[in-house]
């Protein structure tokens, strides 16, 4: 299987609103990667979304947009890397 990796958020958002198979999320330094797999189709609705030329129902591109910050927002909560106990211990000494 064969992987495609985007930093991308809309992209990433009209990928999952299109039906694309989102594998995963991995998070590193504080940036999250979003992975999906790559076949024919997703080839596809990238050329077509970099092209101007991609559709989406707007309900759809909605709740893709909401799904995908509520994964942003879950990672950034369960994260515990040295700046975000540094920025937490920074903010309480104020």
């Amino acid at each position: 299987m064969h992987i495609y990796e985007s930093k991308d958020f809309y992209l990433s958002s009209f990928l999952l609103s299109a039906g694309c198979n989102l594998i995963d999320t991995p998070v590193n330094r504080g940036i999250t990667t979003f992975m999906f797999e790559e076949d024919e189709v997703l080839d596809k609705q990238i050329k077509e979304f970099y092209s101007l030329k991609a559709s989406v129902e707007p309900t759809k591109y909605a709740n893709a947009i909401k799904t995908l910050k509520s994964i942003l927002h879950a990672s950034k909560a369960n994260s515990n890397s040295e700046d975000n106990r540094y920025v937490s211990q920074h903010r309480r000494t104020r």
